[in-house]
């Protein structure tokens, strides 16, 4: 709803600088049709508002690609950057798992709870979360979706550390690039969460150089070596 409303208006608004009469334009908003009709522009939304990739919307491009016009279709936008930041949070740690192994009731369970402990989290809001940034931002890798790899792929990034402490978690975010200059992150703003990745509780020192792993497939991990 929100989000396809602001994708028309930006639409619209190119037309409109460009002298195009919007009249012009059919407008089609779910997936093309058998039909066979090609279109010049496709506008998706590759980040779900959780903060995570759409998996779905990745493993349906090649059919939505092969709708646009040949040579001269566009899908916008057509690149995304994965970004993210080790951090070091009390509160990530306190809702992936129980941290306490005091006993309840006379028996100690944070070993049979943390049985399912979550290491993927979502819908998380780095501007309000209580942590401590270990390394700058890292650039991690861009994702084309042009020409969209569904291929389990491992990238990894070295960062040194900009102050010690205990590595906790790595939180993640895209930015969203549209071309001509056009960008924006999903950091920003209230429409996008962002997500966190748990790692393995790691002391780190500052100038250490660190190496953070990403893997891109069904279920997305990251690491800290």
């Amino acid at each position: 709803g929100e989000k396809v409303g602001g994708l028309l208006d930006f639409v619209t608004g190119i037309a409109e600088r460009n002298n195009i009469n919007v009249q012009n334009i059919s407008c089609v908003t779910g997936p093309p049709g058998p039909s066979g009709e090609k279109y010049n522009l496709l506008l998706v939304s590759p980040v779900q508002q959780c903060g995570r990739l759409d998996q779905n919307l990745l493993r349906s491009l090649p059919g939505l690609l092969a709708a646009l016009v040949p040579a001269s279709g566009l899908i916008l936008p057509h690149k995304l950057q994965l970004w993210c930041q080790v951090v070091e949070s009390e509160e990530l740690s306190s809702i992936s798992h129980l941290r306490s192994n005091h006993p309840v009731g006379g028996f100690k369970i944070a070993d049979q709870i943390n049985i399912l402990a979550v290491t993927h989290l979502q819908e998380i809001n780095i501007s309000t979360l209580k942590k401590k940034d270990l390394t700058a931002p890292v650039h991690v890798r861009d994702i084309d979706l042009t020409q969209p790899n569904l291929e389990r792929e491992f990238v990894d990034k070295k960062t040194k550390v900009t102050h010690s402490g205990t590595a906790t978690s790595v939180v993640y975010w895209f930015l969203v690039d549209f071309g001509w200059g056009v960008q924006f992150s999903t950091l920003q703003g209230d429409t996008y969460s962002q997500g966190a990745v748990m790692c393995t509780e790691t002391p780190v020192t500052e100038e250490e150089e660190i190496t953070v792993i990403s893997q891109r497939s069904e279920e997305h991990t990251s690491e800290l070596q």
